[in-house]
């Protein structure tokens, strides 16, 4: 009987999420021509193949990265709305 290695763990719970998160320092530093879904997937760890399994290309990940940015800025602002002063609250949530 032939003896087959266990398979290799995942080795992020979720992927995007951290390919997301990696693509965003890359902009902090480096701004939009710096991010590449190879330099990103190198950053977090895993294969470009792996990389790609998610996102088509550094225009996906950049507008995955974007939408990310949109919900949470949404999710901020709408909290902002129970604010004391809520027009500034949210002005201030908007900046």
């Amino acid at each position: 009987m032939e003896d087959t290695p266990a398979p290799r763990p995942y080795r992020h719970g979720n992927l995007p999420n951290a390919m997301r998160a990696a693509a965003r320092a890359i902009l902090d530093e480096a701004g939009p021509d710096g991010v590449g879904l190879r330099e990103t997937a190198r950053r977090v760890g895993v294969s470009a193949t792996a990389a790609y399994r998610h996102f088509d290309s550094k225009e996906d990940l950049l507008a995955s990265v974007a939408a990310e940015g949109f919900r949470e800025l949404a999710a901020t602002m709408k909290a902002a709305v129970n604010d004391r002063d809520p027009l500034i609250a949210v002005g201030l949530a908007y900046v």
